[in-house]
């Protein structure tokens, strides 16, 4: 009965993509070289110059994102479906400022020095042929590595299931059933 139920869920959710579109850049976790929080920030005026460090903004455009590694699924939605989904192919960024940016569809971003923090996003996802709903939340978060790199978290959570269908996936699922993965975005 479990497997009948992952095909289903798989086959519901499963998407088209392609996996040769994820950009080809590596994931890095090593975030020392660029990592300026050790550093002095005192900003005191020594009639000399400015020794606080220089901010690192994105560029306004299109970024590709690298194939995402997933850090934890303790629900098991892996086993149903591919979660490699929860996370787009491509961003576009927009009016970068000092304070944030805008990420797509009105998603705003707050930056503070080189890190950043999405705008939870609500989705609802059809599954089982269209007899389930899922309900699912997604944050984005990173670190601006330079003008070209990002390192990006998503935080995703399917909170609930709505539907008829929702009885053979809450027979695999449990909710909320929250999914981490880590990804770079390249600019284009």
């Amino acid at each position: 009965m479990r497997y009948l139920i992952l095909a289903l869920i798989i086959s519901a959710c499963g998407s088209a993509d392609n996996d040769d579109d994820w950009a080809d850049t590596p994931i890095t976790t090593d975030t020392s070289a660029t990592d300026t929080s050790a550093t002095d920030t005192s900003t005191t005026d020594s009639g000399t110059s400015d020794t606080a460090p220089e901010l690192v903004l994105p560029e306004d455009g299109t970024w590709d994102m690298t194939e995402p590694q997933v850090i934890s699924d303790t629900c098991g939605v892996g086993d149903y479906q591919d979660v490699l989904e929860f996370v787009p192919r491509e961003i576009v960024i927009e009016n970068v400022t000092e304070a944030g940016f805008n990420l797509d569809d009105g998603v705003y971003c707050d930056l503070s020095e080189s890190t950043f923090s999405c705008t939870t996003q609500q989705i609802e996802e059809s599954a089982l042929g269209g007899t389930a709903t899922m309900m699912i939340e997604s944050t984005m978060s990173g670190y601006v590595e330079n003008t070209n790199l990002i390192s990006t978290k998503m935080d995703v959570v399917i909170e609930s299931c709505e539907g008829g269908g929702c009885l053979l996936i809450e027979v695999a699922l449990t909710f909320p059933c929250p999914i981490e993965l880590e990804s770079n975005a390249v600019k284009l």
